[in-house]
């Protein structure tokens, strides 16, 4: 009984890992989206800028086509990182469930809350108190505490059945 109900923790805690990574990794996906946005905005200005100085003859025309050419790969790497945080909402959203179990899906405008590191740092009290909540709860330490239990009686049993 102690083996299942361990089973069944570390199953829980499979799952809540597994959110959480799916979390973090749309949290990642929406700040990379947000540095690629800057850079294909400076790109489109510097363009623009560039463009201006060429028709006012104070730059060449290859300055121009570089500058195009830059703007277009940002313009591609933002789609690219647009399609990322799609793709990272929508595995996220494979976590949402309603109340009456149908599949929720994160609304597009939807975005993941800032947090800041030093507000979410555990201490060395909580590391040490998760520490020793650990050894005496982790399921798979709880499994095989109650395998070895099981092997213990099992020893037992067979030596009283050889007398």
């Amino acid at each position: 009984v102690i083996a299942s109900e361990a089973e069944q923790v570390k199953l829980v805690n499979k799952f809540l890992t597994e959110a959480a990574s799916d979390y973090w990794q749309w949290y990642f996906t929406y700040k990379q989206l947000a540095f690629v946005e800057e850079g294909y905005r400076l790109a489109e200005v510097r363009f623009e800028a560039i463009r201006d100085l060429f028709k006012n003859g104070n730059m060449s025309a290859l300055d121009t086509v570089e500058a195009y050419t830059n703007f277009l790969q940002r313009e591609i790497q933002r789609r690219q990182a647009q399609l990322d945080f799609r793709n990272a909402r929508l595995v996220v959203s494979r976590h949402l469930w309603s109340a009456e179990g149908q599949p929720l899906e994160l609304d597009s405008i939807v975005r993941p809350a800032f947090l800041r590191a030093e507000e979410y740092l555990p201490t060395l009290a909580t590391l040490d108190t998760l520490q020793q909540f650990a050894r005496t709860a982790h399921p798979e330490i709880r499994k095989l505490e109650a395998q070895l239990s099981q092997l213990d009686f099992e020893r037992r049993f067979r030596l009283e059945m050889l007398k």
